[in-house]
């Protein structure tokens, strides 16, 4: 017979019994979730160890082939060059020296450089460039051989003198000249966008309708070198020294002329739009620069010592002609609109038929400086001297022949008024100044002296 103390306590028991079952079954448990988490982060960091492993061998491989690739091309590309050199060899020895003498062979060696050249690259195409130089193939006025078309991109040239080199028609871009002697050299035609010919020798050198956007001429030596039909835009002649120099018929927008040294300088139908003269100076008293028929909208002279200079048919709106030397400079047919002579010198400075208005002509010098036929509507003459400074307006400025001069601020501040317009319209840029003119001078000139109000 079980009584109810013993019932009691075995119900007591069994649940205990349960209770450590359970707790058995959970810790089980546990362990088991813990152990396969354990294992999977063993398996996940044995796989990415032999994923990296792998990747890493692969990479080897990758880079061991690449190697191998490089090295095979490059002995293949020297195995092009000195085929190359020896079949010109031969073709010298058989043409007595000159690969030209014989249309054949200047064919044939034509079309070997231009099938080799663009491939090796531009350390073998300099050591190419060399060689053709050095057998006397590339040499300016002894029959060059034609490498018009041919791609040099990139070259170095800088190693060596290259005087009377010819690479006429030739695709130089990027290449560097840096300074080497290029003196008496021929780049006709030739292409040599952001080419580097900073402190070379150029002398004599012609340059005639190639193209040589973003080109590096700093502190280059450029004495009666060609740049007639250029395309020069922003390109770089700071610090350079010109010497009886024609740019004809070039587009040269943007294009840095800081601080330059000027000998007998001629733009004739130049596009200097936005470029920059500042600082630059006339190396000796008995040279000048000359502007014919040449947008200069926006140009940068400010600061430069350039007198004697003649400016002719020219588009000179929104200039910047602060603090200049131009002594006896000679503006005619010109449209000097909102140009700013400020703090500049302009005595004897000559502006005939030409346009002034809205132009700052503030603190300059003025003396024996000519307007015959000229508009000064609304020009700013504030603190000029037209003869000693702290006389300008008690004496007066004797100007004659002006045609307007509408609204001008005298030298004291005062505005002069002049209701006669005789010229209502401006001169745009691409129409002929001079005729324009020519046709504003049938009208009588106003004649007499510009007097304190």
């Amino acid at each position: 017979v079980i009584t109810f103390e013993q019932k009691a306590d075995a119900d007591k028991q069994r649940f205990e019994d349960r209770e450590l079952a359970q707790k058995q079954r959970q810790q089980d448990l546990n362990q088991s979730i813990l152990s396969r988490e354990n294992d999977r982060t063993i398996a996940d960091a044995k796989r990415l160890a032999d994923d990296l492993n792998a990747e890493k061998q692969r990479n080897m491989s990758r880079a061991l082939e690449e190697s191998r690739y490089k090295q095979e091309r490059q002995r293949y590309f020297d195995e092009l060059l000195i085929s190359y050199l020896n079949d010109i060899g031969q073709l010298l020895k058989e043409n007595n020296g000159s690969l030209t003498s014989n249309p054949a062979s200047a064919a044939l060696a034509r079309a070997k450089t231009l099938q080799i050249a663009p491939h090796i690259g531009p350390v073998r195409v300099a050591q190419l460039i060399h060689f053709l130089y050095d057998a006397g193939q590339l040499t300016r006025g002894k029959n060059p051989l034609d490498v018009s078309g041919t791609y040099f991109h990139g070259v170095d040239l800088s190693t060596s003198s290259l005087r009377h080199i010819s690479l006429v028609g030739a695709y130089m871009n990027n290449s560097s000249f840096t300074g080497q002697d290029v003196s008496e050299g021929d780049f006709h035609n030739t292409h040599l966008n952001g080419a580097d010919f900073s402190k070379a020798n150029c002398t004599n050198t012609s340059f005639s309708e190639a193209t040589m956007i973003d080109a590096n001429f700093s502190q280059a030596i450029l004495h009666l070198a060609t740049f007639s039909h250029v395309q020069l835009i922003r390109a770089n002649f700071s610090q350079a020294n010109f010497t009886n120099i024609m740019f004809e018929s070039a587009n040269m927008m943007e294009t840095d002329f800081s601080h330059t040294s000027l000998f007998s300088i001629k733009f004739s139908k130049v596009d200097l739009t936005k470029a920059k003269f500042n600082a630059a100076t006339i190396s000796s008293y008995y040279s000048h620069v000359s502007f014919f028929q040449s947008n200069m909208q926006h140009t940068n002279f400010s600061k430069s010592y350039i007198p004697r200079s003649r400016f002719v048919e020219c588009s000179l709106i929104g200039a910047d002609f602060r603090e200049v030397e131009l002594f006896r400079a000679y503006f005619e047919y010109c449209d000097i609109d909102n140009v700013n002579f400020t703090g500049s010198q302009l005595g004897s400075a000559t502006f005939n038929r030409s346009s002034l208005a809205f132009t700052a002509l503030i603190n300059t010098g003025l003396e024996e400086t000519m307007f015959p036929f000229s508009e000064l509507s609304y020009a700013n003459l504030s603190g000029a001297c037209c003869y000693e400074c702290g006389k300008q307006c008690n004496s007066g400025c004797e100007w004659r022949n002006i045609l307007t001069r509408h609204n001008i601020i005298l030298c004291n501040g005062t505005i002069y008024r002049d209701n006669s317009i005789v010229r209502s319209h401006l001169i745009q840029y691409n129409t002929s100044v001079k005729n324009e003119w020519d046709e504003v001078s049938l009208f009588p000139p106003v004649v007499g002296r510009v007097y304190q109000n």
